[in-house]
């Protein structure tokens, strides 16, 4: 081998090892878009699923973010780690269940020894406080919040954590909700404030910190994930006019760049413990 050649090779395996060694220490990220096709989750006011709404936030925040990201699913689709085994197309509940569907998300965001997991999802409300209007969707009729409901409560985001005591991340898990409270109050949404029971069906739901949106609730993504975790919801897609607002291109993208806000702020901070 030539000299020349000989150089050429080593400088190009030294630039493989520098970038090896850059990704090993650049934080990874685990975005969950909330729910699948099988599992479509809430219905919006004008009936469409709660999962489609999830992957357009997830969209526009991979557009936003230069973070290094790994989600749990594509769009439309099963988790990555089950899409092989079953994917969409076919698959029965028999062989594809809700518990599969949660465990493979958690797996994935263990296996990558990711720092922080992020599950996106789209608030509804209990069926007794929704009423059908005919005059909804163009006139095809909808569905939305009672009057009475929004009167005495507030409509908009929440961030829910997993406070239990045993839990090692939970302090590190509140550092994160409350960034991001503050950063979604900051583009001008309000946290709800109904997830308690009888307004909420919820009842294991407990305000962390009510200003800034941060609830508990016992879910099963935020006990199994081994590493910072927080399940948000966007806002309330069974109110029409919150889902109206939430549907739009410009709130979306406003969205993705206070959630990216959040993340570069909590990475830049040191671990509390």
């Amino acid at each position: 081998m030539k000299n020349g050649t000989r150089l050429s090779c080593l400088l190009l395996l030294g630039l493989l090892n520098i970038v090896n060694i850059v990704r090993a220490t650049v934080p990874t990220i685990i975005l969950d878009p909330g729910h699948d096709p099988l599992y479509p989750g809430a219905r919006g006011s004008c009936g469409k699923f709660e999962y489609a709404y999830n992957d357009a936030i997830v969209a526009a925040f991979l557009k936003t973010t230069s973070a290094r990201v790994i989600t749990t699913r594509d769009a439309g689709q099963a988790p990555r780690n089950l899409k092989l085994k079953t994917g969409l197309n076919g698959a029965s509940r028999n062989r594809y269940t809700l518990k599969n569907s949660l465990q493979a998300r958690t797996a994935l965001a263990n296996s990558s020894k990711a720092v922080l997991f992020i599950s996106i999802h789209h608030d509804s409300t209990a069926a007794r406080f929704i009423t059908a209007d005919p005059a909804l969707c163009q006139g095809r009729g909808g569905h939305t919040l009672l009057p009475e409901f929004k009167a005495r409560n507030d409509i908009g985001f929440n961030v829910f954590i997993d406070q239990d005591p045993e839990n090692p991340y939970y302090q590190e898990s509140l550092r994160f909700a409350m960034l991001l409270g503050n950063e979604l109050i900051g583009i001008g949404r309000k946290p709800s404030n109904y997830h308690y029971f009888p307004e909420d069906d919820c009842r294991s739901c407990r305000p962390v910190n009510r200003d800034l949106g941060v609830w508990h609730q016992q879910l099963f993504v935020l006990r199994h994930a081994r590493m910072a975790a927080v399940l948000v919801e966007v806002g309330n897609i069974a109110d029409a006019e919150d889902e109206a607002r939430i549907s739009a291109d410009q709130f979306r993208a406003q969205f993705a760049k206070a959630l990216n806000r959040a993340v570069e702020r909590y990475l830049s901070a040191p671990a509390s413990h």
